[in-house]
């Protein structure tokens, strides 16, 4: 299956809707809002089918999400930039991942940026979800794979 933005705004709505029926509760630490979201991350990543990775990269591309975000996620004003940060450090450890052999890939070049595509103010969490599902599957799809031999192809 290719990357979905369906479940990406499913896994931020399991994060910031309390109605959502697979809720999670909202996190009282930086630590806890960077697990949930490099958890989002990963059921995101995980769906890629552009490239194989070697086992364990999705383990190491969820803790360089996590790294990526604990320390800022929890400032104010720093959400959407700590998330940039944080995608972009998964999609780096996925691509450095790539089964051997099987190609080159490179991680998504530009920034995500986020903070513009989240429409405010915010007043369910429904709207905000299905932003950042697009918009952070169109950033994924500006990544590409290169097969041995072939010619390149999106990671979306």
């Amino acid at each position: 299956m290719p990357l979905s933005a369906v479940t990406l705004r499913d896994q931020v709505l399991r994060l910031t809707d309390a109605t959502d029926p697979d809720f999670v509760g909202f996190p009282t630490t930086p630590e806890r809002t960077s697990e949930n979201w490099a958890q989002a991350a990963r059921a995101f990543f995980e769906e890629l089918t552009a490239f194989a990775v070697i086992p364990g990269t999705h383990d190491l591309a969820e803790e360089a999400f996590y790294g990526a975000s604990v320390a800022t996620i929890s400032l104010p004003g720093a959400g959407a930039a700590a998330l940039d940060a944080a995608f972009a450090a998964y999609a780096g450890a996925l691509a450095s991942g790539v089964a051997p052999g099987s190609g080159a890939a490179v991680p998504p070049p530009g920034p995500l940026a986020l903070a513009t595509a989240i429409p405010l103010p915010v007043s369910t969490p429904g709207p905000p979800a299905v932003a950042i599902g697009a918009h952070v599957k169109a950033w994924a799809g500006t990544g590409s794979f290169t097969p041995t031999g072939g010619s390149a192809i999106p990671w979306a």
